[in-house]
């Protein structure tokens, strides 16, 4: 790496990132929550922070001109990014997804509960593959499945509009989503 880029991401780390490292990562997990909950933030703003946690981690960085400006490159070393942001963000959401999951199945019926759950999860997904490491989805889907489908399970299958329900007036289409969503947490 020119010694230029190297001692500027040197610096970034020593003297910068310190001083907003805390209000950056409230940020980050508030915008991320409200994008969840549909409300619009800019994406691509919140996929570059995401990023530079993985770039101030990089070994042998240098820098490459692209279209759209510079980006860092280098070996991958993830220690910032888990350190600084993916054990937040994964406990951010599973007590974020264990909120949703107890307000749901107290105020919805079975088959809005599976909906709810059902545009949860894709919405995650999106999400995992646009801004955060492949790495990290497994982790994440583990939390968010385990609260809102396995926590869940018994109490939305003995909820009145649950399986029983279901099975007596032929709500296939309603069966058929709970079995996609049931054997994603097995």
């Amino acid at each position: 790496m020119s010694s230029l880029g190297m001692t500027a991401l040197k610096k970034f780390n020593e003297l910068f990132y310190p001083e907003i490292k805390k209000n950056l990562k409230e940020v980050l997990l508030n915008q991320i929550s409200k994008d969840r909950s549909g409300d619009a933030v800019n994406r691509l703003v919140m996929k570059r922070v995401i990023q530079c946690y993985v770039d101030m981690g990089l070994a042998g960085a240098k820098t490459m001109k692209v279209d759209a400006g510079f980006i860092w490159q280098g070996d991958k070393k993830l220690d910032t990014y888990e350190q600084e942001f993916e054990q937040h963000y994964l406990t951010f959401s599973r007590e974020e997804f264990e909120k949703k999951a107890n307000l749901w199945i107290s105020t919805l019926s079975c088959p809005e509960y599976l909906n709810e759950v059902d545009k949860a999860l894709r919405k995650e997904e999106e999400n995992a593959i646009y801004w955060l490491q492949p790495e990290t989805s497994n982790k994440l889907f583990m939390r968010v499945e385990s609260e809102l489908i396995g926590k869940k399970a018994e109490a939305l299958v003995e909820k009145a509009t649950g399986c029983d329900y279901m099975f007596t007036h032929s709500h296939l289409d309603e069966l058929a989503l709970m079995y996609k969503i049931f054997k994603r947490d097995v």
